[in-house]
This record gives structure tokens, sequence and C-alpha cells, in this order.
């Protein structure tokens, strides 16, 4: 069977608004994407995970981020076998930096910020979630196919909630639940009722 075209998930938020002339396909737009990242941010995706090597040069505390970085799960020094962990920007920026190993890294921008520079070069191992490409009409979510109907349905979620139609989108979040629970969806953190807070999305 053919993989669902983000066209067609489109077309199924279209007709489960009615197709109403005041939700078009660029408001729609707008809602199918914020979708497609909730899933991608809230849930873990196989699809979605990696890890890569980068240098750190000698006297060096500054590395680049692959393009495709989204957020950390974990970091250390390959070369040394030694975790490297996460802190705040004042943590590192604050102080002088002496030589040694790094133990402590920010992520700033598209860069990691080291709080040591070291005396040789070392292999900084990030395992990282992958950010997916922007959705687009004649393509297919790069997530497995069990999430298809998900995204579909936050999307008439939070088209329901922009048209203000709240008791539309409290039965819709409770739909979501139920089939969440039927898929034992892995979500990062527990779902709530609260309406504001319908899931718990870390966002280092």
């Amino acid at each position: 069977m053919a993989r669902r075209l983000f066209s067609d998930m489109d077309a199924d938020v279209a007709l489960a608004l009615g197709n109403r002339a005041d939700f078009d396909a660029a408001k729609r737009g707008f809602t199918l994407d914020s979708a497609y990242f909730y899933v991608a941010n809230a849930i873990r995706h196989n699809e979605l995970e990696t890890a890569v090597d980068i240098g750190l040069g000698i006297g060096e505390d500054t590395i680049t981020l692959p393009a495709d970085f989204w957020f950390p799960e974990f970091v250390k020094n390959a070369t040394d076998d030694l975790e490297i962990e996460p802190r705040e920007v004042r943590t590192t920026e604050s102080v002088s930096k002496p030589a040694g190993n790094p133990g402590i890294y920010v992520r700033w921008g598209h860069t990691f910020l080291f709080d040591r520079r070291p005396t040789a070069a070392k292999a900084i191992r990030v395992w990282y979630t992958k950010r997916p490409a922007e959705p687009a009409g004649t393509a297919s979510s790069v997530l497995d196919s069990l999430y298809d109907q998900l995204i579909v349905m936050f999307a008439i979620k939070f088209s329901l909630e922009q048209l203000r139609d709240w008791n539309q989108a409290a039965q819709m979040d409770k739909a979501i639940t139920a089939f969440g629970s039927r898929l034992k969806v892995p979500w990062r953190m527990t779902r709530t009722d609260h309406r504001g807070a319908s899931v718990q999305v870390r966002t280092r």
C-alpha cells in the first residue's frame, strides 16, 4: 500500500473540519506543520536518532553541530571515554577556561561550547535527535507510518483550537489519548488532561 503524502493528510484535516471556507489550505498547512514537529518532538523515533563524532582541536573550546541537529541526547569525549555534562552558558563563559579535557558543554546557537581547552585533539561523540525536513505536499513523513494518523489528529486538534471550538478540540484530545494508548506510544514525558499541556515536551 502506498504511503500517505502530506497532501493526503491535509485533505483528511480539511474533511474533518467540514471543508470550512474560513480555514483555508494555508492555515491548515500551518497546523499540519505544527502537528508534524510536535509528534516528532513528543515521541521517541528511531528514524530521528543518530550519532556523530566531531573533532575538537588543540586549544579549542567550540564545535559546530550538524545541519540536521535538533537536540542532544548524550555527549562524551570519545577519545578518553569520558561523559560531558550539559550546563547553562554562564557556567562556561563567565570564567577563564583552563587547559584540559572538557567535562561540561553548553549548546549555544548551532555550536557546543566547552569548559576546558584540550592539549591534544579530541573526538566529541554526540548522540542527538535530528530535526526532520519541513513537510511538503508531495513528500511523506520520515516517521514510522504508524504515526501518520496521529499527526492528522493533532493537526485537527490544533485547527479546532485556532477556530476556538474548544469543545471539539477537547474531544479530539481524548481521541488522541485513546489512540496513543492503543499504539503504546513512547511519549518522552507523560501526557496530561490539561488542554494547555497535552504533552509535556522536552525542548532542551
